[in-house]
């Protein structure tokens, strides 16, 4: 079976110019929980996506 290659210069660029937007539209509002919440939500997500997970050990360190 082939792997399809992956661009990750893409994948960043991509990537980036999502979290650039959350920055953005997150700095149009004056309360610094309204701007930073959206951008570590951001980055929680990206995270989430893009790294392993093991559900066992996570599962496990949440007890």
């Amino acid at each position: 079976m082939s792997r399809v290659p992956v661009d990750v210069r893409q994948l960043l660029r991509a990537t980036a110019a999502s979290l650039w937007a959350t920055f953005q539209e997150s700095a149009a509002s004056a309360r610094p929980d309204h701007k930073g919440d959206p951008r570590e939500a951001r980055v929680r997500q990206f995270l989430r996506e893009r790294l392993p997970c093991n559900e066992v050990k996570v599962k496990a360190f949440r007890k």
